[in-house]
């Protein structure tokens, strides 16, 4: 006995199909654009937690990008400390002397609005330390109080934004 697919089903095969289709010839495509490249070329995958890097050069396979610790993936978080900044391996080992001035999980918060229930959703999820403040656009910002990093007076309040934070990490 034949059963007979109803539309759902046939519109789920139809677009697995093409799924399926549509990512052979971007392969295609893209291994074909691979052998005519003449310089180098340097893709970031920049995620919640962590980071990586892969170099593509010419008449050579990609490679993973290792960080200074010869691992493939990097923390995704930044520290300040008394004098300098931390990012990675070092930020992830510092961040429990640090904890109001460590930032991680920044791409979960990057392009909120404020009033988005998403910072205190991640401050129960996470446990994040760092308080948050709404800046002229209404999105989230970090609000740091330089004290806790030993700055000599207490009034020492910066606001920093989670792009400023991603691009320095960059940087």
């Amino acid at each position: 006995m034949k059963t007979r697919s109803t539309p759902d089903q046939s519109r789920h095969n139809l677009f697995g199909r093409f799924s399926k289709l549509s990512l052979t010839v971007m392969a295609l495509v893209t291994l074909g654009t691979l052998s005519s490249v003449s310089g180098q070329l340097v893709g970031l995958d920049l995620g919640s937690s962590f980071m990586k890097g892969t170099l593509v050069q010419p008449g050579q396979p990609f490679s993973i990008i290792e960080n200074t610790a010869s691992a493939r993936k990097t923390e995704t978080m930044m520290t300040i400390g008394v004098e300098n900044r931390m990012y990675g391996k070092d930020s992830f080992l510092e961040s429990g002397k640090y904890p109001q001035t460590t930032f991680s999980d920044l791409m979960r918060i990057f392009g909120q609005r404020f009033d988005a229930d998403e910072a205190a959703q991640l401050k129960k999820d996470r446990f994040i330390t760092n308080e948050f403040v709404a800046d002229p656009r209404g999105n989230y910002a970090y609000k740091i109080n330089r004290k806790a990093v030993g700055a000599e007076t207490e009034d020492q309040v910066e606001v920093l934004y989670a792009e400023e934070v991603v691009g320095t990490m960059l940087k």
